[in-house]
């Protein structure tokens, strides 16, 4: 039983070392340190990877491009109903806020005399009493009517007026409103592009992200077979050295018995100069590769990151010229309002101490005995 034992662990050390001698003098087995079929395919991943990110890139420019013809819509829809507002101001300053049509035109009417009628036109005027002499100089009946009248017509012109003020109130409001609306169109449109783009850059670096997970699980599992493999060779080399001549260093074992001027391949001692430079530069080549895709992926992050930042300053530049054009029309709309309150001031001011002043002077009496009517 021993004996058969013994011969079977001889039969496969024999077998090994034939197996062993065959991969040795097999030429092709020292150039399968690099798999092309297995480079191949990840030179396959790395286009698919590459074209993806172009598709990516393309739709994102399209998308831009979509945005700022928006963009230039609503600023052009904007200046349109900026300029019919200019127009229509200008309309109702001119046809509504003439000279003639002022609260206090008859006050400064040039032509006022010369339009009025004579306070007497002949001895039977209809207008004057049979004693009258001409109804007494100073005396007006008709004063708490007259008053009246004025009071009326100043209330009138006073109330077209605050109709008039709050109608371009309510037309500043709405066109101010229309603009606030339209300006959060542009945001809204912008956050959901920004939220779009942010979701498909997510979805960009998971699949980058499977993908490298798929590779490290791949690789650390070729590695796993490899090291088994290693140790397996190793073992085998380690049984296959103790029993036979490879280890030793006289250099006639690598002679052959046959004919000294040949050398045995069975007693091959390592690579030669050529194939190691050949080994070192496919390595060197493979580095380059590697580094040129990590500087492609650094370059396509830093333009997708100033992208975003241009984005923003267009926003944040947008955002600061509203509020100077809502703090300029406040000031326009602060400046029309004080202008006006000294207008009405002083009108007042002439009203009380000019036209109304209510005290009968010197001048009055002098008129007195002057004539015999």
């Amino acid at each position: 039983r021993m004996d058969a034992k013994l011969s079977l662990s001889l039969e496969a050390r024999r077998q090994r070392e034939a197996e062993r001698l065959a991969r040795i003098k097999d030429p092709q087995a020292y150039k399968r340190a690099v798999d092309p079929a297995e480079l191949a395919r990840q030179v396959a991943e790395k286009q698919q990877i590459r074209q993806t990110e172009a598709d990516f890139a393309a739709t994102a420019d399209a998308e831009r491009i979509a945005v700022d013809n928006q963009l230039v819509q609503l600023e052009e829809e904007r200046r349109r109903a900026e300029r019919k507002h200019l127009a229509e101001l200008d309309t109702y300053r001119s046809t509504l806020q003439g000279r003639a049509t002022s609260r206090d035109h008859d006050l400064s009417d040039p032509t006022a005399l010369r339009r009025e009628q004579p306070g007497r036109v002949s001895d039977d005027d209809e207008r004057l009493g049979a004693s009258s002499m001409q109804k007494f100089h100073g005396e007006d009946l008709a004063i708490s009517h007259r008053v009246k009248g004025q009071q009326e017509e100043l209330r009138s012109w006073f109330g077209e007026a605050v109709r008039e003020k709050e109608a371009a109130q309510a037309e500043a409001a709405q066109s101010d409103a229309d603009f606030s609306s339209s300006m959060l169109q542009i945001d809204g449109l912008k956050s959901s592009l920004e939220a779009s783009a942010q979701a498909k850059r997510r979805e960009a670096y998971s699949a980058v992200a499977e993908y490298n997970l798929a590779q490290a699980r791949a690789k650390k599992e070729r590695e796993r077979a490899a090291q088994a493999a290693e140790v397996r060779d190793n073992l085998a080399e380690i049984e296959n050295n103790l029993s036979s001549t490879l280890l030793n260093e006289d250099p006639s074992v690598s002679r052959s018995y046959i004919s000294p001027n040949r050398v045995r391949p069975d007693h091959f001692k390592g690579f030669s100069a050529d194939e190691h430079q050949a080994i070192l530069q496919q390595q060197a080549e493979q580095a380059t590769e590697r580094q040129e895709a990590e500087a492609e992926e650094r370059a396509w992050s830093s333009q997708v990151a100033e992208e975003i930042e241009h984005m923003r300053q267009v926003r944040c530049s947008t955002e600061a010229q509203l509020e100077a054009k809502r703090a300029e029309m406040r000031r326009v709309f602060a400046e029309e309002n004080r202008q006006l309150a000294e207008t009405q001031k002083s009108n007042q001011s002439f009203l009380d101490s000019v036209v109304y002043p209510n005290q009968v002077s010197e001048h009055f009496f002098s008129f007195f005995n002057t004539t015999s009517r």
